[in-house]
């Protein structure tokens, strides 16, 4: 009995029973071959080319950036075919694998990557064995054996995984398709939407996108301003007597350089750092990260560096809503510092405050602003909600692949 449940799945189809067989990846394929020895070059308008780095990790979808075509004569044998899967076959990205599209059009890979066709079983069904845990776990301990990541032609064939009948097959892979559509859907609408408050938001800054009152009357002209005027700030410190307030806190973060925010304070001794509270924005002037901004949504106290600027909203001029997108999402700050930059080869770049105080906005009245704010707002609660759908529909396929395979 023991045996029975591990040959077949947890969950299926009622029209099939009966054991599934081993099989290894060698005795289902054909046509087995490494990829061209080419460089890139611009993209030609024929013939695509793809390499380790045009396969998303995530999705194992083709997704060049940019679009490139091999250089050199062209062989057809590299040109894939559908029912071909592609293997990475070294470095880091080792046991990444990209099922061949149609709809990628005509595509040839390159070296790093060693091809598949899959000849005796569904191709889509053994493309979804790679995403499987089993495989994972496979690709580390096969793929270390020489002391470097990589695995050959042989060492795949050697891959073993479980096979039903291919009628079996056949339904699982259409039914995973249908859910792998329905992510691509949401995806799309998330991208589409993200591009529409894109768009929106350039309008509105732009005030080609206007507003009216109660009254259906214009609003006033957005008043030039500073953005001294908008923010001033903050120089709380951490010191010995308020470190038990902080580390106790149930929601705090460490600001870091990479724009992020984490919960790695509770053991250290924050001494002389600045404190960052909730709502509170967090600016770099200098080095490398000069630019990044962020909001304390999360955490009700934190720390950061004491090389950070910390700033309150001026709530006589502008509500908070309406800043976020003005200084956050529209990432003003960033592109004003980059612009600032004395010279592309300088390591070390400071903003002085005087200058970032200095930078002109313009100002919307309040009540609009506050109009501004809840109408861009309803779109970032359509998206998260896209998001959420994609997030669910996510783990439910995750589900199903632990379930409906061996």
């Amino acid at each position: 009995m023991q045996n029975k449940k591990r040959l077949a799945p947890q969950l299926r189809f009622p029209e099939f029973d009966g054991e599934w067989e081993k099989k290894c990846l060698g005795s289902i394929s054909k046509n087995v071959g490494y990829g061209m020895n080419a460089a890139a070059k611009t993209f030609d308008g024929i013939n695509k080319y793809i390499r380790i780095t045009d396969i998303d990790e995530r999705t194992r979808q083709f997704t060049p950036n940019p679009l490139t075509s091999p250089e050199g004569n062209i062989d057809e044998k590299y040109v894939l075919k559908e029912g071909d899967i592609l293997f990475a076959r070294t470095g880091a990205s080792v046991g990444k694998s990209y099922l061949y599209n149609k709809n990628d059009g005509r595509l040839l890979f390159a070296g790093f990557l060693i091809k598949f066709h899959i000849s005796a079983a569904i191709p889509y069904f053994v493309f979804l064995q790679t995403f499987q845990e089993r495989y994972n776990k496979w690709v580390q301990v096969y793929s270390m054996r020489s002391g470097q990541p990589g695995l050959n032609a042989e060492e795949y064939k050697d891959f073993e995984f479980y096979l039903s009948q291919i009628e079996e097959q056949q339904k699982i892979a259409d039914f995973l398709t249908a859910i792998d559509s329905r992510l691509q859907s949401l995806e799309k609408k998330k991208s589409l939407l993200e591009e529409y408050k894109k768009g929106l938001m350039q309008q509105i800054f732009k005030q080609e996108l206007r507003f009216k009152d109660e009254d259906g009357k214009d609003f006033p002209e957005w008043e030039k301003r500073k953005l001294g005027s908008l923010l001033f700030e903050v120089n709380e410190k951490s010191t010995v007597s308020n470190q038990h307030t902080i580390l106790s806190s149930t929601t705090k973060g460490l600001f870091n350089q990479s724009d992020y925010f984490t919960r790695d304070i509770a053991s250290k001794d924050n001494t002389g750092y600045k404190i960052l509270r909730k709502y509170q924005l967090v600016f770099s002037p200098q080095n490398l990260w000069l630019g990044n901004i962020n909001i304390n949504l999360d955490f009700d106290i934190g720390v950061v560096s004491p090389s950070y600027k910390i700033f309150d909203f001026n709530k006589k001029l502008t509500s908070y809503d309406f800043c976020r997108y003005l200084l956050f999402t529209n990432r003003m700050f960033y592109e004003y510092a980059q612009s600032s930059e004395q010279g592309a080869s300088v390591v070390r770049r400071n903003l002085d405050m005087a200058s970032f105080k200095a930078i002109p906005i313009k100002l919307p009245h309040l009540k609009e602003q506050t109009k501004i704010a809840n109408f861009l707002s309803a779109i970032d609660t359509k998206i998260e909600l896209v998001s959420e759908q994609i997030e669910k529909t996510k783990a439910y396929k995750k589900g199903l692949l632990q379930q409906m395979f061996v």
